[in-house]
């Protein structure tokens, strides 16, 4: 019923906008994870009433998943390409027949079931720290947890029936071990999408492009039809806003998140075979050394998390993804127009990052002027650093041809025109 009546408010506030030509733009304050209203966020662009497609967006990117979105910059392009080109597809295929989705059965690939099983060696190596007996109880349950269908109404049960004669450390314990199973798989996960999207490159050409991908939505409207400047029309017409909030942050430490990751980089490693017996002992070492620290640290601070640090953890997590990855989708748009329409073109940005972290007036007693204070200046102070590490490179690379150059070349005039 929620569902319908989003839907039934969407048009009707469409249909009021286009009858006095004003420009709108929908804002959903869609949940994070799927459990909370959220999922692909593509999904629900090609989703929106044909009435809505007017390609501006706005959505909010929830705390809890900035990190699984943004953390890694090959993750944050993919996320961000799959957006823009389904509305490209949208605008092209308005007032069309709906566009056809697929669904296929997901089962674990040969990789996930490695990764999964060298994570359990690990754990079993570093151990839960129970007595044994309990320890074959705990993996037992893990066990059926994952490979039988429960029934929500049995769960409550079984829970209570394994654990009901355990210490509070010795759930305590359980409670560790199986987060961290959990979490080290989350990201297996997020390296085997990496590993399927770098594959898929692999594999796509001209006439076969990556799905959901840049080019794949520039060959739709040359398949289709459109013109190269109602094309340029249609991309002008993009304007896509991700907001970042807080809530519900991220409660892991970052730490944490940096060893997980580190992990599984060397468990990828080793499982990808090719390696000395040397070299093989001693990245096997540094997995366990990882897993310790990991089993012993807790996820969660002992103390309430600052709003600074809900700044800086915001901050930390996407701004050296989104330097790299917003630049690459920009590469793939003049690149895709110039193989599909033989043409060149120079696009205006199509998303605009907002951060509502640190300045969200929510009804939380410690976000004040100062702390939004802290916030921009904090933004400031990173995005300066990081034109100063390109300008460095820029540096190291003019200064080797510096001797050679042409004086009319482009970025000597665009120099000069600044200087001037």
């Amino acid at each position: 019923m929620a569902n319908y009546c989003l839907n039934k408010c969407q048009l009707e506030v469409s249909d009021i906008m286009n009858e006095y030509n004003i420009d709108f733009r929908l804002f959903h304050g869609r949940g994070g994870s799927i459990s909370r209203g959220g999922g692909k966020s593509n999904k629900a662009i090609l989703s929106l009433p044909d009435k809505c497609q007017n390609g501006k967006i706005r959505f909010t990117e929830q705390g809890e998943v900035i990190n699984y979105r943004y953390g890694s910059s090959r993750i944050a392009k993919r996320h961000l390409e799959q957006i823009v080109s389904a509305q490209i597809t949208a605008l092209t295929n308005k007032n069309k027949a709906k566009i056809r989705t697929f669904a296929k059965d997901c089962d674990l690939s040969n990789n996930m079931i490695e990764r999964s099983s060298y994570i359990v060696k690990l754990l079993e190596t570093v151990s839960s720290g129970l007595p044994k007996k309990k320890h074959e109880k705990l993996t037992r349950f893990m066990c059926g947890m994952i490979s039988k269908p429960i029934k929500n109404n049995s769960l409550g049960d079984q829970i209570i029936e394994t654990f009901k004669d355990w210490s509070i450390e010795e759930i305590s314990r359980s409670m560790k071990y199986i987060g961290t199973y959990f979490h080290l798989l989350n990201q297996a996960e997020l390296n085997e999408i990496i590993y399927i999207n770098e594959k898929r490159d692999i594999l796509s050409d001209k006439d076969n492009p990556k799905v959901d991908s840049i080019p794949s939505a520039i060959k739709f409207m040359r398949k289709n039809s459109v013109s190269f400047n109602k094309a340029k029309e249609i991309i002008s017409n993009i304007s896509i806003h991700p907001t970042f909030t807080a809530h519900p942050t991220e409660t892991r430490r970052p730490s944490i998140i940096k060893k997980q990751r580190m992990l599984l980089q060397i468990v990828d490693t080793v499982l990808k075979g090719n390696l000395s017996h040397t070299k093989r002992s001693r990245l096997e070492n540094e997995a366990i050394r990882l897993c310790r620290l990991i089993m012993f640290t807790g996820d969660v601070r002992s103390h309430d998390i600052s709003v600074k640090d809900e700044i800086n953890n915001t901050l930390k997590s996407t701004i050296n993804s989104l330097w790299y990855s917003v630049s690459e989708l920009s590469y793939d748009l003049e690149s895709s127009f110039e193989q599909y329409y033989k043409e060149e073109v120079q696009l205006d940005d199509l998303l605009s990052f907002h951060n509502w972290v640190g300045g969200d007036r929510d009804g939380n007693p410690n976000v004040d002027s100062e702390i939004t204070k802290y916030a921009l200046k904090k933004q400031v102070s990173l995005v300066i650093n990081k034109y100063f590490e390109d300008l460095d490179q820029l540096f190291d690379d003019m200064s080797i041809y510096k001797d050679f150059a042409e004086s009319n070349n482009t970025l000597s005039k665009s120099i000069e025109s600044d200087l001037s």
